[in-house]
């Protein structure tokens, strides 16, 4: 759970509640704790101000109408949203203690140009919702100004309407992430009196920020991919760097109805059990002929989760032919840039409305023909690094040394001894600069190791495990997949199945858990629940990687389950898999992902270079069966020499 003194801030990744902070001369309302810091000179805020009629960047705001935050929104009407960071705020809540501030991640003296986004969340107009302005170092930034209609409302006197803030380094990193609550009344119900108003407010959907670190050596990422829900589908706001450094956002509108995606969604799920129990259930590599008729069926998977994604594309700017073309090829833009470009980063955002949408990043794959060979490098996940985040990266504090592993293992689980040798090994080669725990196979240690000030650097899980976030591996037909699978194999076997055996254990350890998250060490249930009221990971934000046979449940959303408590609790990245697990891969694919990490890769280049080691070397993709989440620059030092 969220620490005490920080229980005034929503959770990262739960819905996220409204910031109701008392006035600063008064303790707060609803329980929640107001923040002791005031405003200083290192400190700025996202400032959110509403101004009647439409306003361009030439005009004096000075001269302008604000709107209070106790007067409705009259829809129809013309208003002007203007968003900058300040040092003092006058905008929405202004005469509130002060949120959470923003940093400027500059180096030295730096100017920043920042882009800010202004995404309706259903019953507002907005003509451009993107602004480019910039951020001196040591003053406040431009307004950004975006003009703004009510739809007209349908019932009701009063009612709400929201618009979603995100704002973005010139590396297409997100600062900064708040939504804008108006209240609104129809024409006729026109007034200024505040009887009955709900004030105007903004919900912030996380706790509050570190200093963030500027990286001169880190590349842009390539695109940033928002995620935001509204009542026919999904929207899907794409963010691009054009090869002139031109910065353009390009909303894709998608009704993906929840049928043809679970549909999907079943059939990677299938078919990762099929290859996890069948011919890579004891061996890492298949024939070139089987492993080519796996890729094509993997590739027909990708292709269908792209043709979800980009089958229709219309823009919010409707009745506009000609503005429509502009973004119908400015998408082909991004497409391309997308097949040409390699180890760029991906970062996909999520609104506080997406109703824990799930989607399989890593297998999209272009469309093809179907005679045309399969290229394993085109995957998303081998061609990309993709990070899932809500929120921008902030220094985590595990750049020093020596670097602290706990690993937590479950002795009876298939190649647990070569697990052991592993650590045993990188102690070797790097000495005093790696202190790894004995290995953990109980509640009550695990815990211990948890709660350490400072947190551990790395924290490291080779077991069972099971995250109960959506109907996934024990839905009624997954069952009977995951047993039919399991059947054939003894059938065909004339000797005793490990595999089976562990997922037969994983099915009678499910079957128990009532729909909870948990994960399962030697004889020990570590359940959700229990994780979610310790507190941990104080001082540092170590990396997790849950090597687990199914510790991440077919795609899960980052609200619920095992990847939202470690995340929850202040992980800077979680990597876990989206199927059972094999332990032949499990431990061999670890070996290559710390490998790469303790020589000083960051953990989003080590997943990479693992994935795209197995696809060419070893005719195995259950690489891609590994999903990233939190930051992909997270990094430890380096204490061994490149393999």
């Amino acid at each position: 759970m969220i620490r005490a003194p920080e229980a005034w801030l929503a959770s990262p990744f739960s819905p996220a509640r409204v910031i109701s902070l008392g006035r600063k001369s008064s303790p707060s309302v609803d329980g929640l704790i107001p923040p002791s810091e005031l405003p200083s000179e290192d400190q700025r805020y996202t400032d959110i101000t509403i101004y009647e009629g439409h306003l361009f960047p030439s005009d004096e705001l000075t001269d302008a109408n604000r709107v209070p935050d106790n007067v409705a929104l009259v829809a129809n009407d013309p208003y002007t949203l203007e968003i900058a960071i300040r040092l003092n705020r006058t905008g929405i809540g202004s005469d509130l203690a002060p949120s959470r501030s923003v940093t400027n991640p500059r180096q030295g003296q730096e100017t920043l140009t920042i882009y800010v986004l202004a995404a309706p969340l259903g019953g507002v107009q907005i003509q451009d919702s993107l602004a480019t302005v910039t951020w001196p170092y040591d003053a406040d930034s431009e307004s950004a100004l975006f003009q703004m209609e009510v739809d007209t409302l349908s019932g009701g006197t009063l009612q709400e309407r929201s618009i979603e803030i995100r704002i973005l380094d010139d590396s297409l990193d997100l600062l900064d992430i708040v939504t804008v609550i108006v209240t609104v009344v129809a024409p006729e119900k026109q007034r200024k009196n505040t009887q009955g108003i709900t004030p105007h407010r903004l919900l912030f959907p996380y706790k509050e920020p570190e200093k963030l670190e500027f990286n001169p050596s880190s590349k842009p990422r390539l695109v940033s991919i928002h995620v935001l829900s509204n009542s026919e589908g999904y929207r899907f706001e794409f963010v691009f760097r054009k090869a002139n450094d031109e910065v353009i956002k390009i909303p894709v509108y998608r009704n993906i109805r929840t049928e043809d995606l679970n549909n999907l969604l079943a059939k990677v799920r299938d078919f990762w059990l099929r290859l996890v129990i069948t011919n890579y259930a004891a061996k890492l590599s298949v024939t070139t002929s089987t492993y080519e008729s796996y890729l094509k069926e993997l590739r027909d998977c990708g292709v269908e989760a792209w043709s979800l994604l980009f089958g229709t594309r219309t823009s919010d700017q409707k009745g506009a032919t000609e503005r429509l073309g502009e973004i119908v090829a400015s998408l082909d833009e991004i497409l391309e840039t997308l097949e040409a470009s390699e180890a760029e980063t991906i970062q996909i955002t999520y609104s506080n409305s997406y109703s824990d949408f799930i989607f399989p990043w890593n297998i999209l794959y272009s469309p093809t023909r179907k005679d045309e060979p399969v290229n394993p490098l085109r995957f998303w996940g081998a061609r990309h690094k993709i990070e899932q985040v809500t929120k921008g990266p902030k220094k985590d504090r595990i750049d020093d040394i020596p670097i602290q592993v706990l690993f937590a293992l479950d002795p009876n689980f298939g190649d647990s001894a070569v697990q052991r040798q592993m650590f045993e090994d990188y102690k070797a080669v790097a000495k005093s600069n790696l202190v790894v725990s004995d290995p953990i196979s109980d509640q009550s240690t695990l815990f211990e190791g948890l709660i350490q000030v400072p947190s551990v650097h790395l924290l490291y899980f080779y077991c069972h495990g099971y995250a109960a976030t959506r109907s996934g591996l024990l839905a009624a037909d997954g069952v009977q997949s995951l047993r039919r699978l399991i059947e054939n194999i003894r059938d065909n076997s004339t000797e005793e199945s490990p595999t089976a055996t562990a997922l037969e254990k994983l099915m009678e350890l499910t079957s128990k858990m009532a729909g909870e998250s948990w994960i399962y060490l030697g004889d020990c249930e570590v359940k959700e629940s229990d994780l979610k009221l310790l507190t941990f990971f104080e001082k540092r934000r170590p990396i997790v990687f849950l090597n687990m046979c199914q510790s991440a449940d077919l795609f899960p959303s980052m609200s619920s389950g095992l990847v939202h408590v470690f995340l929850d609790h202040n992980a800077s990245a979680v990597i876990g898999t989206e199927s059972p697990m094999t332990s032949v891969f499990a431990s061999a694919f670890a070996k290559r992902v710390l490998d790469a990490l303790f020589a000083g890769d960051n953990i989003g280049t080590a997943l990479w270079k693992a994935r795209r080691h197995f696809l060419t070397t070893a005719c195995n993709p259950l690489g891609l069966a590994y999903t990233l989440y939190g930051r992909v620059d997270a990094r430890i030092s380096r204490v061994t020499d490149p393999s």
